[in-house]
C-alpha cells in the first residue's frame, strides 16, 4: 500500500469511527506526520479477550486509535490548552514516537502506564529542549518548580516533574495561547524557517524570540501560580 493510499484509509477510519475524527483527519491530511505514517506496518494488533473489539485491528486502525487517544489525553490533561490539533503536529515534527507504531492495545489496562508515560514524554520533549536552551535567562522560574538541565526523559519521575510544570505554565497563561504554542515548537526547528541569514544572525533571532516568549510566560507564572496551585490542588513549593 502506498503512503497516499494508507492515508486515505486512515482518514476514512477517523471520520467513521471517532468523535474527534475530524481532528485526526486534518492531522493526517496535512502531510506533517507522513514521516511517521510511512513506518506503519501491516502487522495486526490483537485486542485483549475482554475487549468489545472482536477482531484484530489493522495497522491503519491501530494508528488512528492511538492518534485519537493522544488528542483526547492532551485535551483532558490540560483542559486550558487550545489549538490541541496544531500543538500536537508541532510536537510530532521530526519525531517518530515508538508508542504510535506499537501493537499494544489501548483497551488493555495493563498497557495504560506505557501509553501514559509515552504521551507525557511526547508532550514535554520540545518543551524541555526549550527550557534547557533558555535556562540561564529564566532560571528563577525553572528552579521554582525543581527543573534542572540534567533531567532524563527516559526517567518517568523526571517526565512527570516536567509535565506538571507544563500544566501549571499553561494554566498560568491560559489567555496567551499563541505564546503557549511556542512551548511545543523546538527552537532548533523554529530556526530552520529563518532564511537569508548567517548562522550567527539566525541564532540571535531565535534566542531573542524565545527569550521574549518566556518573559511573558514568566510574568504570568509568578502572578498566578498561587491561584493555579489552588485550582489544581497542588501544594505550592514556595
Amino acid at each position: 500500500m502506498s503512503l497516499e493510499e494508507r492515508k486515505e484509509v486512515m482518514k476514512q477510519i477517523a471520520l467513521e469511527e471517532y468523535n474527534n475524527g475530524g481532528q485526526v483527519y486534518r492531522i493526517i491530511d496535512t502531510g506533517y506526520i507522513d514521516h511517521i505514517i510511512e513506518k506503519v506496518t501491516d502487522k495486526k494488533t490483537k485486542p485483549n479477550v475482554k475487549s468489545v473489539v472482536d477482531r484484530d485491528l489493522t495497522g491503519e486502525e491501530q494508528f488512528v486509535m492511538l492518534l485519537s487517544e493522544t488528542l483526547y489525553y492532551i485535551e483532558n490533561s490540560i483542559s486550558s490548552l487550545k489549538h490541541v490539533e496544531m500543538n500536537l503536529v508541532n510536537m510530532l515534527e521530526d519525531k517518530v514516537p515508538e508508542y504510535l507504531l506499537s501493537k499494544k492495545y489501548w483497551g488493555d489496562n495493563s498497557n495504560i502506564p506505557y501509553f501514559t508515560y509515552n504521551i507525557k514524554k511526547l508532550m514535554v520533549e520540545n518543551f524541555y529542549e526549550n527550557i534547557r536552551y533558555m535556562y540561564l535567562d529564566h532560571a528563577e522560574m525553572f528552579k521554582e518548580e525543581g527543573i534542572t538541565t540534567d533531567l532524563d526523559l527516559e526517567n518517568e519521575e523526571d517526565v512527570e516533574l516536567i509535565f506538571q510544570y507544563l500544566v501549571k505554565l499553561v494554566w498560568c497563561n491560559y489567555d496567551h495561547q499563541f505564546n503557549i504554542g511556542n512551548l511545543f515548537i523546538n527552537h532548533n526547528l523554529y530556526g530552520k524557517d529563518i532564511k537569508n541569514k548567517t548562522k550567527e544572525e539566525t541564532e540571535a533571532i531565535v534566542h531573542r524570540y524565545y527569550d521574549s516568549q518566556f518573559d511573558m510566560l514568566e510574568d504570568y507564572y509568578f502572578s498566578r501560580i498561587n491561584a493555579v496551585n489552588n485550582l489544581l490542588g497542588w501544594k505550592d513549593k514556595r
